[in-house]
């Protein structure tokens, strides 16, 4: 199998999460795998891509001297659509805020994908493997003859314990997956939460509005959804969304099956460095 990058090149435009800035990237066709590029340094994804001092809650490379940051969607959306080469220039060190991989995958899903003459590599699971992390997270990865994903979540009410199936195909990404939200929660009960947002989410002043039914996340607080879902088991969703995405950092396909509990950021870096390890 040949790696497949997209026909031509576009420009995907937003603002960043933190400040409301505007920010761009552009995607243009490649054939040496996924790589990043900011202020002329380019990074191609792999283990020793991930930036270690990142927080969990989302995944950032870095490239030279920079950290460009909120990477995991856009990965995701990336691997989802079926692409394994190209490269990503980015005019700022945040990646254009998307709460899910829409803003990508509605921009990357009807242009073409053409063949390289580069090969790609593809690790066969030929034996069941247990990768376990802290407070119970774990991932065992047995033999298939497919890319497939068990993906068990626990959350506090009102998310509660979520299971979903998946199985890797672009048809199945965009439909089953591409929608689902990143999970803002309030740690609040007793005080309407959404009228004082801008104290206890200071971080983001420019994408939370004063409507709690426009959120960009799914927010709840310890009694309810204060946003409505999409769907009832958008929350697991968005989590395979994210795994999807750091997975990206292989730099190679996988066939197996991923049984997968509580994952999150940390400990996905961690399931792909043993998979490179053992690969």
């Amino acid at each position: 199998m040949f790696k497949k990058t997209i026909a031509k090149s576009i420009v995907i435009e937003g603002k960043t999460m933190y400040e409301g800035n505007p920010t761009s990237i552009q995607c243009l066709p490649y054939d040496k795998g996924i790589a990043i590029e900011y202020r002329g340094v380019r990074k191609l994804l792999s283990p020793e891509a991930f930036n270690e001092k990142e927080k969990g809650y989302t995944t950032s490379v870095q490239v030279g001297d920079n950290n460009v940051v909120m990477t995991e969607h856009l990965l995701s959306a990336i691997i989802g659509l079926g692409i394994n080469s190209i490269l990503i220039k980015t005019t700022s060190p945040e990646i254009p805020f998307s709460a899910n991989a829409e803003l990508f995958t509605n921009s990357l899903k009807n242009i073409d994908l053409v063949d390289t003459d580069v090969y790609h590599k593809q690790i066969k699971i030929d034996r069941t493997l247990r990768i376990d992390g802290q407070n119970g997270k774990y991932c065992i990865i047995t033999p298939s003859d497919k890319f497939e994903i068990t993906i068990t979540v626990d959350f506090p009410f009102p998310i509660g314990r979520q299971s979903y199936y998946y199985v890797q195909s672009k048809e199945n990404y965009l439909s089953e997956i591409a929608h689902a939200r990143s999970i803002l929660i309030f740690a609040i009960d007793d005080i309407d939460p959404w009228e004082n947002y801008k104290v206890h989410f200071p971080q983001f002043p420019a994408i939370i509005p004063q409507d709690p039914k426009k959120c960009p996340f799914i927010a709840y607080n310890k009694t309810s959804f204060i946003t409505p879902l999409h769907n009832n088991l958008e929350p697991v969703q968005h989590k395979l969304l994210d795994f999807i995405g750091d997975l990206a950092f292989l730099g190679q396909d996988v066939q197996g099956c991923f049984h997968l509990y509580k994952p999150g950021h940390a400990f996905n870096r961690k399931v792909v460095k043993v998979l490179d390890l053992l690969f």
